[in-house]
């Protein structure tokens, strides 16, 4: 059911080829240590694995009211970028904005862990 929701709101899904993530994570240098016990090993290059990642609303984000906390396996791994969380908010009830799953994939250059979502947050026409 979660997948039928999602893909109604954001096009493609978990189910459809989870291969394409164009929606990239902010703020995985706050996170690092949850990044080292979710991913189990320091950022070493070529590191790609896929993960299930939730999407939460932070209603009382003081830095951001439309803040959106990314979260693997129960740890905040970083947020959605503050143009992506408001188009994120848009589309899925505003302030009432519920949580969602979705694919992510956390890619290492060797020095930092980056996170990217299996969801289009562009703007539609």
């Amino acid at each position: 059911m979660l997948d039928k929701i999602f893909r109604s709101i954001f096009g493609g899904g978990a189910k459809e080829k989870p291969k394409f993530y164009p929606t990239q994570v902010v703020g995985e240098s706050f996170h690092r240590a949850e990044l080292l016990k979710v991913t189990g090993c320091p950022p070493k290059d070529g590191y790609r694995r896929e993960f299930n990642a939730r999407l939460v609303p932070e209603r009382n984000n003081k830095h951001d009211k439309n803040a959106v906390r990314i979260e693997i396996n129960g740890l905040p791994v970083g947020h959605l970028g503050r143009a992506d969380a408001k188009t994120y908010r848009a589309r899925n009830g505003g302030e009432k904005a519920k949580s969602i799953q979705c694919k992510a994939r956390i890619m290492s250059s060797g020095t930092d862990y980056g996170v990217y979502l299996d969801i289009s947050l562009e703007k539609q026409e």
